[in-house]
Order: C-alpha cells, then sequence, then structure tokens
C-alpha cells in the first residue's frame, strides 16, 4: 500500500466537488447564518489544489476555485459576531446556533501561513483580526479547564480542536500565552487516555464511544505531527492499537463497547487514515485502514468526506510502500473495559461486559447489548449496538430488569464466555467457534428466574430480506410487524444464515432503535434488527448458526 498515493487519490477526490458549492452553498443570507459549517476548511484544499500540480486535480490554476476560496473567507470575516462566534441555523429544528468553527479554523490558519503573500496584506490583517476574536474565547476556555476540568462546556473531541487551535494560533500569531496554555492543556487532555487508547468523551464518563475517540485522535495526532510532542506521539499509538482490535475486519468500529455509536455497515472513518500515516510507528495501521476504505471502490470513486486534513499532512507521508498491519488470528482483552475480541479464520467475535451506572439520556445509549459476531461472508451476523430505555435491544432481560450492573470476560478452555449481573441473577454467554463456517452461543442464569426471562440475539441490516422458518416466511420491510407468540421456531435461516437450536425462538421484527440525537423519535425502518428471543427456564439455552458458503449476507 503506498499511501502517498492514497492521499493523492483523496484529495482529488474532494477537489473534483464543485468549489462554489462546498464554500459557499448552504448559508442562511438572510439569517447571515451557516447551516452545514463542517465543511468550510475545505478551503484549505482548494486552495492547494490551484497552485499544486498533481495526477487527477480538476482545479489546478483555476481563478473560480480560488475566487471560491477569497469569497468564504471575505464572509466569515464579515459575519463574525462580536465575542469571536458565528451563527449555524438548522432548517429541520428552525433554532439558530452559535458556532465557532471547530473543524475549520486551522486549516484557515494553515491557509494565511501557506498563501499569505496570494491573499494580500489588506485580508491578512482582516484574517488576523478574525483569528485573534475567535481564539480569544478558546482561551478563556482553557484557562477555566486548568482551575475546573469539568468546566469545558462540549465533548472531549470538540474540545481538543479548540484546544489545538489555541495552540497552533498562539504560534502562528506571536501569542506566547495562547501557545503555552495551548500546550498544557493539550498535555492535560493526553493524560486523560485510557491505558486501552481511548479517551473519555464526556465529563461523566460512561464507556468508550469509537467514532468520537477517531475525532480526539485526530486532534492529538495533528499535535504531535507539528509539535514533536512525545506524549502526544505515544498516545497516537495506543489509540491505533484500540482501533484495530476494536474494529471489524471490514475496519468499521465495533459498537458492542460503544455508549453513543451503532453500527454502519462498511464505515471506515477517513480521520483514521490521516491521523496514524504521519508516523513511521503507525503507518502500518494507516495503510490497512486505507486498504479497507479502498476495498469496494475504485481510486476515482475514493470519498474521504474532505480533503484538507490529507491537504495538511501529505507532506509527512512518503512516497513508498507500507505493509499494512496484519490481521491474523488473534484474541484481546482490555485493561479498562471488561471486552474481549478474538479474531479467529474469517470469524471475529465481541463479547462485551461493559456496564455503566449512569443512566442514558440525550446523545448516550443504554449499555445493554454485550456480544456482536461477525463473519467474512456475511458481514455483521449477530450486534448492531445499543439503544435507550428500550428492554428488547438488550442480550437478557429478567422481567423489568434489563440493564446489567456489571460483567466479566474470560477464557476457559479455549472458549470465550462472558459474566453479567443483573441484580441477585448471573447470566452466562459461551461463544464456540466451530469451525470456519459455524457457530454456537450458549447462553444460562443462575439465581431465582422471574417468569418473563430470556436472552436474545439481534440480527442488524436485514431490511429487505426474509426470515424463512417452518410456518412460513416472514418479510422484514417496512409493512411488516411481526410480533409472535412464545415460540416460533427451533430451524430457521435468514438470507445466507442458517440457526439450528432445540429451543424455542420469538421472532420479532422490527426493533428500530431510539434515536439518541433526536429524541424521542426512532431511526428509521432500515436501520431496525431483527431480533430472536428464546425463554431462559432454568436450563441452558443454544443456538447454531452456520453461514452459507460462498454466500455474502
Amino acid at each position: 500500500m503506498n499511501l502517498h498515493t492514497f492521499y493523492i487519490n483523496a484529495i482529488s477526490s474532494g477537489l473534483r466537488r464543485d468549489a462554489a458549492e462546498v464554500l459557499l452553498g448552504d448559508f442562511d443570507e438572510e439569517r447571515r447564518a451557516d447551516t452545514v459549517h463542517a465543511k468550510r476548511g475545505e478551503a484549505y484544499a482548494f486552495a492547494r489544489g490551484v497552485t499544486m500540480d498533481f495526477p487527477g486535480n480538476s482545479v489546478f490554476g483555476s481563478d473560480q476555485a480560488w475566487d471560491c476560496v477569497i469569497r468564504l473567507l471575505d464572509r466569515v470575516c464579515e459575519w463574525m459576531h462580536d465575542d469571536g462566534t458565528w451563527s449555524w441555523y438548522l432548517p429541520t429544528t428552525k433554532k439558530t446556533h452559535t458556532i465557532n468553527y471547530s473543524w475549520s479554523l486551522l486549516y484557515w490558519m494553515r491557509l494565511v501561513e501557506d498563501f499569505g503573500d496570494r491573499l494580500g496584506s489588506e485580508r491578512c490583517g482582516r484574517l488576523d483580526r478574525m483569528f485573534r476574536a475567535t481564539l480569544s474565547s478558546r482561551y478563556k476556555a482553557a484557562k477555566r479547564y486548568l482551575i475546573d476540568p469539568l468546566s469545558k462546556s462540549t465533548s472531549l473531541n470538540i474540545f481538543t480542536h479548540w484546544i489545538l487551535e489555541l495552540w497552533y494560533g498562539g504560534r502562528l500569531l506571536d501569542e506566547s500565552e495562547w501557545e503555552g496554555i495551548g500546550e498544557e492543556v493539550m498535555r492535560q487532555i493526553i493524560s486523560l487516555q485510557f491505558v486501552d487508547g481511548y479517551w473519555p468523551d464526556s465529563n461523566v464518563h460512561r464507556g468508550p464511544v469509537g467514532n468520537y475517540n477517531i475525532i480526539t485522535l485526530w486532534g492529538v495526532s495533528t499535535y504531535a505531527l507539528y509539535s514533536n510532542d512525545r506524549s502526544a506521539l505515544e498516545a497516537v499509538r495506543r489509540a491505533a492499537d484500540y482501533h484495530f482490535y476494536l474494529s471489524y475486519p471490514d475496519g468499521s468500529c465495533v459498537e458492542t463497547v460503544d455508549e453513543r455509536n451503532r453500527h454502519h455497515v462498511g464505515t471506515v472513518n477517513p480521520k483514521l487514515v490521516c491521523s496514524l500515516a504521519p508516523f513511521p510507528e503507525t503507518r502500518p495501521y494507516a495503510a490497512h485502514f486505507a486498504e479497507r476504505l479502498m476495498a469496494n471502490m475504485a481510486p476515482a470513486e475514493l470519498d474521504v468526506g474532505g480533503a484538507a486534513p490529507f491537504c495538511d499532512t501529505l507532506h509527512a507521508v512518503p512516497d513508498s510502500e507500507v505493509v499494512p498491519l496484519g490481521r491474523g488470528d488473534f484474541r484481546r482483552e482490555f485493561a479498562t473495559i471488561p471486552a474481549l475480541v478474538e479474531r479467529r479464520g474469517p470469524w471475529y467475535a465481541c463479547l462485551s461486559g461493559a456496564t455503566t451506572d449512569v443512566p442514558g439520556g440525550m446523545f448516550h445509549h443504554d449499555l445493554q447489548n454485550h456480544l456482536s459476531i461477525w463473519h467474512d461472508d456475511a458481514g455483521l451476523v449477530i450486534g448492531g449496538g445499543n439503544s435507550l430505555h428500550d428492554p428488547p435491544f438488550s442480550s437478557f432481560r429478567f422481567d423489568s430488569c434489563y440493564l446489567a450492573g456489571g460483567g466479566e470476560v474470560a477464557v476457559v478452555d479455549g472458549v470465550c464466555s462472558l459474566r453479567l449481573r443483573y441484580g441477585e441473577i448471573e447470566a452466562h454467554v459461551e461463544v464456540i467457534l466451530v469451525d470456519d463456517y459455524t457457530i454456537a452461543i450458549r447462553a444460562c442464569s443462575q439465581g431465582h428466574l422471574p417468569a418473563d426471562s430470556e436472552f436474545a440475539v439481534h440480527l442488524p441490516g436485514r431490511f429487505g430480506e426474509a426470515c424463512r422458518t417452518s410456518y412460513g416466511d416472514v418479510p422484514m420491510d417496512d409493512r411488516s410487524i411481526y410480533r409472535a407468540g412464545g415460540g416460533d421456531a427451533g430451524d430457521f435461516s435468514v438470507g445466507a444464515l442458517t440457526f439450528a437450536s432445540q429451543s424455542l425462538w420469538r421472532i420479532e421484527w422490527p426493533q428500530t432503535p431510539v434515536n439518541i440525537y433526536n429524541l424521542p423519535l426512532r431511526l428509521p425502518v432500515e436501520s431496525a434488527v431483527m431480533r430472536l428471543a428464546a425463554r431462559l427456564e432454568g436450563k441452558p439455552v443454544e443456538v447454531r448458526i452456520t453461514i452459507g458458503r460462498g454466500e455474502r449476507g
């Protein structure tokens, strides 16, 4: 894998978008507000594209693209409020919020640093005043944080970029106090990282958050690149390990331990590549994730969301071959998460005993779904993630008790096992990798069981298919609602999956999770899972799942 070539393809792809649409579209002129603020840092990518010729670059020498860069910079200077913030209007809610362009400010500073002569002294003066006004608010936030770390008003992933920009702006604008306090707070942020390689994203820690951890990593990595801070580089290396082991073979984040993100099929966060590629120690990890990104697309189709981070780190990525980190068999336990992952042959399994005493709420799931299983020929077989105040998404339910109070994982005689505590009841799960195409899941419980006790597994990504049972087919579409009685089937199949069991399983479709970003609504039926539940009556429940050979689910 040549990461430099990957970068060039990623940048070229980003620059094929219309500069006017990316940089000037989606503003609300009447309200003087942005509506999609995250992409405005692409001004740096288009400026680099205008001035640097490379294969696939469609904007080299383009006066139109450069004019869009200038007009964006002029607009943000003109529309900034006196306190260094801007307006962000959400048409869906018809509400206006304040923003400080957390994802763009660094790249505007890089643009001035690299293209100041072309921008001209008068425009650079206005940009200087804009930078100082908005960085002043970051300086105040950093000073409050040093007094009281719980004073930060946003998630750690966003706060990390505020502090990165304060530190970088201090260097650029010759504000030594900003640079110094930025460095001090960045080192405190780095020190918050758990030894397993993830950061607590909220003031009240509930558990890991995969994709948001990548955003924090991206900020720490950029700081490591420009500061040569050894502690930052060590944090990047630990995070690389974390994301390598807690990603499925397609590169997508494992959702089972995640308190904010459900699973997204085939989604590899491109920020993993540009966060890991600049450093020799983590470059093989970057090559691994770049390969996953390229697995199902041609170079011309590569979409990394934004080209600016790749333009910013291109200089640190050599034009040479990198051997991706090997993905052979492994088993991994974690020091700060009661979770275990195993990769054997085409299988990947995650058993998680992660729980939280902190109630879920807006932006936060309950930790309730404790098992996920992947197969190379079928994708994610079991799992999908958590929900909120939603018993059907729990692995176990004992009457009204569906959230475990604690859990542990272990390997016993080569078998991965999980133990969960629900009050006085102990629940156990074992995952047995029988062969390359068959896996067995065994569940049981100990203690006084209420009459309504059950174990459940969840099948994600099955919308549009049908569950074939001896009683007929259960279509999984937006019209069908299937809630069976005490038990439907011991043997049944879904897509390329065949289930065999001595127990009766209740089939439920659709189970749609709560949308934690827009309570109390639920996600659309395309995000539903099929729930299979078996009663726990004092004896083990076991199911064998076989993957149809050569069939991709």
